[in-house]
């Protein structure tokens, strides 16, 4: 059986250099992992169902000297999160092990992982492969201003990593996107996108009050907007997500280290 070795190399524990080969050492993974069509052909995975078995991956670890920097990486992770895959769509804390092909944490820091060719299984959605948590926590416009933190490294990612979230018909007034492994694009909607060098590594903060959003870089004010939510309540996400027009091209992680959901008084 063909078998994804994340990313690299031959051994069964992989170091990986991302950004400068002497410096960028951000994780190591021990073991290997089956590629999504064998995973299809065994049956392995529920067509059209939300699966509670789940399917488990190797285990990564992250350098913590590297990923758990900046002004947030001393933060645990939210514990109010459930996790959304291609295979269920509300995962709950206790079953996150069940699931650990997509997402691991080590310490304070957030493994996402995608694997090339994966899609949606759990409906009839087409292509929409995603690895994202989501806060328990909801507000309403008049809740007073939410806070998300975290810093977030850029191993190799794809698609959405972060969204203000809504339901239809509403779905999302704020979406950020990962543009390559070093810059992520902010997208308002019905707006123009504005592309933000980052580099790998970089510390994230969102505001939002249920109809003005505020996007922090580095410290930095990069964008400030708002958005009508017809009423609708709000959810913090962050992951990664790959629309319905195409599926991962390669096999994707992200790491987010620090995440936390501060409610509004």
């Amino acid at each position: 059986m063909r078998m994804h070795l994340f990313f690299m190399g031959l051994s069964c524990i992989v170091f990986v250099n991302m950004a400068h080969a002497s410096t960028s050492n951000f994780f190591k993974q021990v073991g290997t992992d089956p590629i999504w069509e064998e995973i299809i052909e065994a049956n392995q995975i529920p067509i059209g169902e939300n699966s509670r078995a789940g399917i488990t991956g190797s285990v990564v670890r992250v350098n913590h000297d590297l990923v758990q920097e900046g002004s947030y990486g001393n933060q645990p992770i939210e514990q109010a999160i459930r996790i959304h895959t291609v295979g269920n769509s509300f995962i709950r804390r206790n079953e996150f092990y069940r699931w650990s092909r997509w997402y691991q944490e080590d310490g304070n820091t957030q493994i996402f992982r995608l694997f090339a060719g994966e899609y949606n299984v759990r409906n009839q959605r087409p292509n929409s492969a995603r690895i994202e948590a989501f806060s328990a926590h909801r507000w309403h416009k008049g809740d007073g201003w939410q806070e998300w933190t975290g810093r977030v490294t850029l191993v190799n990612p794809v698609g959405s990593i972060f969204q203000i979230k809504a339901p239809g018909p509403v779905d999302w007034p704020l979406m950020i996107t990962a543009a390559g492994t070093d810059a992520i694009s902010i997208n308002r909607r019905h707006q123009d996108r504005t592309r933000v060098e980052t580099g790998r590594q970089f510390d994230l903060r969102v505001r939002d009050n249920g109809y003005d959003y505020e996007v922090y870089v580095n410290g930095n004010l990069e964008v400030s907007g708002s958005f009508d939510r017809q009423g609708l309540h709000n959810t913090f996400r962050w992951g990664m997500y790959v629309g319905g027009r195409t599926r991962p091209d390669h096999d994707a992680m992200l790491l987010v280290t620090g995440a936390t959901v501060t409610p509004g008084e």
